[in-house]
């Protein structure tokens, strides 16, 4: 897990929003195969974005303190039914390597199979950068979120942190995985150069403060804290977690 050495170690029960916006749901198997075929290439099926001429410019360190948002339990992206009876909360830093390894495994592999527009589950994801590197894919990820194509981007950025993790400037990079994610460029290098995305990156890790979050991935499921165990965190782990929920969720219901 990593963490935050500078945040109070707390816990409360967290109370994820219903109503965190919702964003593309990853299109599907053929998707997940071809985030698979990313991995192993290493980066090297990229499709080139086009070139513009200029080369888009760096993100400026940033820490939480230079963005006024307060927290918010809106500024996450969900994937799956608001009416789902489980709700999985999970703050990441895609620069984490834990993040890394448990989404694009084990968090994949749920959302795929839970998280779909029928499915019991509903995901809600919400940034939490850790260190002034994280900022900037927290922001590619935003602006791939403002054309639908969220999950997409997501799922790319932890499948390719190789290829753009090692860059002074990693915008290029995050251009040409927004190309290969669906993202139309010119608007996504737009929203790279608006930057106004931070403001809601600060307001999901103020929020994660507000509930105690100090480490990533940090996840909870229908408000309550999932222990960091490695038991928790394989497919296994979180589908035994998913039908305990669904069933107190039919144990409680009225007949």
């Amino acid at each position: 897990m990593a963490n935050k050495k500078s945040q109070k170690n707390t816990t409360r029960k967290a109370q994820p929003s219903k109503g965190a916006k919702r964003s593309g749901s990853g299109g599907g198997k053929g998707f997940y195969l071809l985030v698979g075929g990313l991995v192993i290439a290493g980066g090297a099926a990229l499709v080139m974005a086009r070139d513009s001429g200029s080369e888009p410019a760096a993100l400026s360190p940033l820490s939480v303190a230079e963005t006024g948002a307060p927290a918010s339990a809106d500024a996450g992206v969900a994937i799956g039914s608001a009416d789902a009876p489980v709700t999985i909360v999970e703050f990441a830093d895609f620069l984490c390597p834990a993040c890394r390894s448990f989404n694009s495994v084990t968090g994949k592999a749920i959302r795929r199979d839970f998280a779909g527009p029928d499915g019991p589950v509903r995901w809600i994801n919400y940034d939490f950068p850790l260190n002034q590197a994280s900022w900037a894919p927290a922001l590619a990820a935003k602006c791939a979120d403002q054309q639908g194509r969220y999950w997409q981007m997501h799922d790319l950025l932890f499948a390719l942190t190789d290829d753009w993790g090692r860059e002074a400037n990693p915008n290029r990079k995050f251009i040409e995985i927004a190309e290969t994610a669906g993202v139309e460029t010119d608007a996504f290098r737009a929203c790279l150069d608006d930057r106004s995305g931070l403001q809601e990156i600060g307001a999901a890790r103020r929020y994660g403060e507000s509930l105690g979050v100090n480490s990533t991935p940090s996840l909870f499921i229908n408000g309550r804290p999932i222990p960091p165990r490695r038991e928790f965190f394989s497919y296994a782990g979180m589908e035994r977690l998913i039908q305990q929920e669904l069933a107190a969720a039919t144990a409680g219901s009225p007949e």
